[in-house]
């Protein structure tokens, strides 16, 4: 059909009135009244020849049947919908996408028995559109109209379950990329659920887990999202965010972005009160490495010894976690060739350590690495001299 062939992009007058003389519509009135409150989106017009096409079967279209704003499309497109329609597909806009599966426990769940065992017939819905082989999606105009009308509570109680019931499928998943891909719409039922804060607060806890796993690039995207859904809102959980963010794009050698981020996360932490935390001194660990890498020697030391000040604080001078800045130092020191400053720094650290009942044998190796490079650094301004 015409209708089905309708371009991507915004259609022109000319190009929407061609879509709709070809589909069969014909009558100057009817023709730019359907234009005008299309405002050329192509889904606007797909529904409206499928409208013209239902309509004809039973009588002749009129000029009152499309009539209305533009902004009113979709309402006017609602008001054909019986209850239980309604209900369903106001179901179906809370998860991003949907398989079968996954179909049939929302109408169970939400006591939409009618629609169970019509999974075929709501697919070949004018709103619903395949995404991906077995996946389907309501159209994203379809979706936000569906989200931003149905009743509040409502829309946070159907985040708050889908969340999460996709926290437990996460927990259970077998591979890294399923886990990422599945936390990611975790995250994406969290900011909208009627616990949100709690809810987005544990995804954010599990991100640590996949930027060891180097899947930066998908942290950075959900972050990326999660802050720009936030808004201008301070709290705690945005200033982890930002942290988070800016240590992905720092491993990613997105410097100068990275380091926007972390001094956004600094000044925010510093907004709520959390100035002096250990969080805090997480993103001074970070803001010293994204100096050093900008070579920015000076501001680095500063901010490696800011967050050496907030971990002795927090946590005592012999934390694993004082070890951690104190080879970072130990990098600095190095950077500006002086090398017996950074075996000292080296040496603190290895004690710091060794001392520990269960070493983190990673972290250990790395200062270890660190020292020997120092020494031998050291041996060679030895034999120069």
């Amino acid at each position: 059909e015409a209708s089905e062939r309708i371009p991507i992009l915004p259609l022109t007058e000319a190009e929407s009135q061609e879509v709709l003389t070809t589909a069969g519509i014909t009558g100057d009135r009817l023709l730019s009244t359907i234009t005008e409150i299309c405002q050329g989106t192509p889904y606007y017009m797909y529904l409206s020849v499928k409208r013209w096409q239902k309509i004809q079967q039973r009588r002749s279209p009129q000029v009152e049947d499309f009539a209305g704003k533009p902004e009113e499309f979709l309402t006017t497109e609602a008001a054909t919908w019986d209850p239980e329609e309604l209900r369903m597909l106001q179901v179906l806009a809370i998860p991003r996408q949907w398989d079968e599966a996954r179909f049939d426990r929302l109408m169970q769940q939400q006591h939409l028995e009618t629609w169970r065992g019509r999974f075929a017939e709501v697919i070949a819905s004018l709103y619903i559109e395949g995404v991906a082989e077995g996946k389907w999606r309501l159209h994203p105009l379809m979706r936000q109209y569906l989200l931003e009308t149905q009743p509040q509570q409502q829309r946070q109680t159907l985040h708050q379950g889908l969340y999460e019931e996709l926290r437990q499928e996460y927990l259970q998943a077998q591979t890294p990329q399923a886990a990422i891909l599945l936390l990611d719409e975790a995250l994406d039922q969290a900011i909208d659920s009627s616990h949100s804060e709690e809810a987005t607060a544990w995804v954010l806890a599990q991100m640590p887990t996949h930027q060891e796993q180097y899947q930066h690039s998908e942290v950075v995207e959900m972050l990326r999202s999660l802050v720009k859904r936030l808004g201008e809102t301070v709290t705690a959980t945005t200033a982890k965010a930002q942290m988070l963010l800016g240590y992905s794009l720092s491993e990613l050698g997105e410097t100068e972005k990275a380091l926007k981020e972390l001094e956004i996360a600094k000044a925010q932490y510093a907004a709520v009160g959390l100035g002096d935390s250990l969080e805090a001194a997480r993103v001074e660990y970070e803001l010293a490495g994204v100096y050093l890498a900008g070579d920015r020697t000076f501001d680095a030391k500063n901010a490696a010894m800011r967050s050496q000040e907030l971990r002795q604080q927090q946590l005592g001078k012999d934390a694993p976690e004082v070890a951690e800045v104190l080879n970072r130092l130990a990098a600095i020191a190095s950077d500006c060739e002086e090398y017996r400053e950074a075996v000292f720094c080296c040496d603190r650290a290895l004690e710091i350590l060794k001392s520990q009942p269960q070493p983190n044998p990673i972290q250990l190796a790395t200062v270890k690495k660190t020292a020997a490079l120092e020494n031998l650094q050291i041996l060679r301004d030895k034999r120069n001299s």
